[in-house]
């Protein structure tokens, strides 16, 4: 597994996939972002419309597939909350992760 830095994914890149709508979410992300009492895929992308350079925590590859990058995020959600967000470009935004950091 390779790590950086700097995101793989520009964030525009995956802001223009909201707003074609062509998202998708793991179970994995639908159960953490439930925990946090998100509950559906609009209000993930709420969130992640929110993100900001500052709020990248690393990239890194998949353990799987070297060629395939992961953008990590940790934004606050609230005053006390901070998530942890992972998501990929591959036939659009997958939200692989979203979850309490």
């Amino acid at each position: 597994m390779t790590e950086k830095k700097v995101a793989h994914y520009p964030l525009e890149d995956v802001f223009a996939c909201i707003a074609e709508d062509d998202v998708r979410a793991t179970n994995t992300a639908y159960d953490g972002a439930d925990d946090l009492g998100i509950e559906t895929l609009d209000e993930m992308c709420t969130i992640i419309k929110k993100l900001t350079v500052g709020d990248l925590h690393k990239s890194m590859t998949t353990h799987a597939d070297d060629t395939i990058w992961q953008d990590v995020y940790r934004p606050f959600i609230d005053s006390e909350t901070q998530a942890y967000i992972k998501l990929t470009i591959t036939n659009g935004l997958l939200i692989v992760s979203f979850k309490e950091k």
